[in-house]
């Protein structure tokens, strides 16, 4: 304050305007990344329900083992037989339109992005995530899914590009934690907290919200605890 009475008059509103701008431009800049972050998470739930809807196959058996650079790495065991069949799948040029390809190691397909192939888009409405498959000459169908169902399709951003052995999704038995939460689903709680620049470095508990959609996170043994919120189709992280 001592410093701010030393400026001109004059000065001190250009001074204040420069302070406002500044802000103005980190808010802007903040919601700028968390618009990038929330897109990023979504990939693997779009993907999983496109694919689910490609291959007519429920989405509980397609597992993501990879995110990286914006393509997810899926894979689901045929029931009939027992083989692994593995897919990329990505948003396509910042469209709503997902594409895919076969991703079998060294001969990985196309990408499914021709005129003469289907076009699959997606649409969020809330927790309501509607994938239309349109083949050219056709009618549109659609197949909704909830996004909520599908939050532990969330893995880590990776560098590499290559498949791995699915995440461990087994349900946590301890009363510190909902019925049901999974490894898995903590791990993407976790990585989500720290993707808005939030520390959680243990968990101590996570239980799932009973009358919205979300979970409440407590990290650091009750230091720190979240509500991850689906805000009109955002997963949005506050503190408690």
């Amino acid at each position: 304050y001592a410093f701010y009475k030393r400026i001109p008059p004059k000065k001190q509103v250009w001074w204040l305007g420069g302070i406002a701008i500044i802000l103005v431009a980190a808010y802007i800049d903040t919601q700028k990344k968390t618009d990038i972050t929330d897109e990023t998470a979504r990939i693997p739930q779009i993907c999983t329900a496109a694919m689910s809807v490609i291959m007519v196959r429920p989405t509980n058996i397609i597992t993501v083992n990879k995110l990286s650079e914006g393509v997810a790495y899926l894979s689901y065991k045929r029931p009939k037989d027992g083989s692994i069949w593995a897919y990329k799948c990505k948003i396509y040029d910042q469209t709503n339109r997902v594409i895919w390809a076969s991703d079998s190691g060294d001969t990985s397909g196309r990408w499914r992005n021709d005129p003469k192939d289907e076009t699959i888009t997606y649409e969020i409405n809330g927790d309501k995530l509607t994938i239309t498959q349109l083949y050219p000459g056709g009618s549109p169908s659609s197949t909704n899914f909830l996004l909520s169902e599908l939050l532990n399709r969330i893995p880590t951003e990776t560098k590499e590009a290559t498949n791995s052995a699915p995440h461990k999704n087994e349900p946590k038995k301890n009363s510190m934690f909902s019925e049901g939460i999974t490894d898995t689903q903590i791990k993407s709680a976790v990585d989500l907290v720290k993707a808005y620049g939030f520390t959680c470095n243990s968990v101590t508990s996570m239980t799932a919200h009973i009358w919205t959609t979300g979970f409440s996170l407590s990290c650091n043994n009750f230091s720190y605890t979240y509500n991850i919120e689906d805000v009109g189709g955002n997963w949005v992280v506050t503190v408690d």
